[in-house]
């Protein structure tokens, strides 16, 4: 049985459980792999939740900079 601070928090959760997916599934399709995004604890004053974008080799981080530069161009036209 949830406690009343996961069952308060569980939209939270369920919200950053989809964005860390959508985050993978983008990078993945772009050939990008990242195994340490991962979700951090809940705050425990707060109930935010933060999805950890983890360590990345540099040239993973300039292929994850051009990837972002791309749909910011695309997004101008």
């Amino acid at each position: 049985m949830p406690s009343i601070y996961q069952a308060a928090t569980a939209p939270q959760r369920a919200a950053a459980a989809d964005a860390q997916r959508e985050l993978i599934l983008a990078l993945a399709s772009d050939g990008i792999i990242t195994p340490s995004i991962c979700l951090d604890q809940p705050s425990s004053l707060t109930g935010n939740m933060l999805v950890q974008l983890g360590c990345v080799q540099p040239e993973v981080a300039l292929r994850i900079a051009a990837l972002i530069r791309r749909g910011v161009a695309c997004a101008h036209h």
